[in-house]
């Protein structure tokens, strides 16, 4: 427990009265919360998947009453504009400046749908750099939300095949980027159904992904990755899409290799562009396991209570799956940058995204430590 001693002072000449030392700012106007104990709720419920009735009960046995009701409250107001939103909106901007984008969805239940009839809507992940993750709510997947998540976007979207995508690539400032990982698959459920004939496409991207680790083990910059698979990836690719062009007219049409075949062949220019720039994945994978959080979360929350709980899960689920990425703590940086943002320049927002405050955190770990040669020399 924290308690705030606050001296009181009068003058007994002049009887001005009394004076007392002002509160410490607290997250919450008039609210209980410190932002330590801000920072563990929200930690608890986007990272840890527990349900706020779960985590009040938790309290309880620590002799601490709170209220689902007023759990609900302070998240409410913690990802609103007076605190955590601002930092939402930074990361997002970033997250969409970057050349290179992955985006994906995935559905949650929402009970006072914004469109009538509807109990479903959509999470969005879209991800850039690493430790960059914005999520956003949508109500449908249709085009027209895909427009107005992405459409301003330039550069190269990397997502399945999704048919809301294809409004984006019209206009060619959004390329298009395929998954490999997701056409791969498809062979897979073949080779699970006994069709022998996706195992030499199985064993041709298990040699593509080979490559991929042995750019990642040696640390290959964009350019020098580019090089290994243009020498290595290549010439499989190529002799990939031969084999598919031959076997595609010895299937019968329904089996699950024919499907898979026709996915790769329809896909093609957009599934071979991770040969054509370093900068590039060979697959959708990270944005897929971004939504993996909402997957578990989903499992235990069961549904969001209404379009602006979901807006605010995607929120709080960008700031702690970034963190999680960075390897930070997500309590920790809460606490600290709740602590902070009230007097925190809004021209300087981007320290206070996870990416920045870990550049800052890494800059004083640097300026405590003694130079090696002042080491020395004292």
């Amino acid at each position: 427990m924290i308690e705030h001693v606050r001296e009181k002072f009068s003058c007994k000449k002049c009887r001005a009265g009394v004076t007392i030392a002002p509160l410490p700012a607290f997250p919450i106007e008039r609210g209980r919360p410190g932002p330590g104990l801000l920072g563990e709720v929200i930690t608890r419920k986007y990272g840890d998947h527990t349900p706020l009735n779960r985590l009040s009960g938790i309290f309880a046995r620590e002799d601490v009453t709170i209220s689902k009701q007023t759990l609900g409250d302070w998240i409410r107001v913690a990802a609103g504009p007076t605190l955590l939103k601002p930092i939402y909106e930074e990361l997002r901007r970033s997250v969409f400046a970057s050349p290179v984008i992955q985006a994906d969805e995935t559905g949650i239940r929402v009970l006072r749908h914004s469109i009538p009839g509807r109990r479903k809507g959509q999470i969005w992940a879209v991800g850039a750099r690493p430790g960059e993750l914005c999520y956003a709510y949508a109500p449908t997947k249709e085009g027209e939300w895909v427009v107005k998540l992405l459409g301003n976007y330039e550069g190269f979207l990397q997502a399945d095949a999704a048919g809301g995508f294809d409004v984006l690539y019209k206009d060619g400032s959004i390329i298009e980027v395929g998954c490999n990982a997701h056409c791969r698959r498809r062979f897979v459920k073949a080779k699970e159904a006994g069709e022998q004939a996706a195992l030499w496409v199985l064993a041709a991207y298990k040699k593509l992904y080979a490559v991929e680790r042995e750019a990642r083990e040696e640390g290959l910059d964009f350019d020098a990755r580019l090089r290994l698979r243009q020498q290595k990836s290549k010439p499989i690719v190529e002799q990939l899409y031969k084999y598919l062009e031959e076997l595609e007219t010895t299937l019968r049409p329904s089996s699950l290799t024919a499907q898979g075949v026709r996915y790769a062949i329809n896909h093609r220019k957009a599934l071979c562009r991770f040969l054509e720039d370093g900068r590039l994945e060979i697959d959708n994978n990270r944005a897929e396991r971004a939504l993996r959080q909402v997957a578990l979360g989903r499992v235990n929350w069961i549904f969001a209570g209404s379009p602006a709980g979901a807006e605010r899960a995607a929120i709080l689920y960008s700031l702690v799956a970034s963190c999680k990425e960075l390897g930070i703590n997500p309590a920790a940086y809460l606490k600290d940058v709740i602590e902070r943002i009230p007097s925190h320049p809004n021209r300087l927002i981007a320290e206070l995204t996870p990416r920045g405050w870990l550049a800052q955190q890494q800059r004083k770990a640097r300026d405590a430590t003694p130079d090696e040669d002042e080491a020395l020399s004292s």
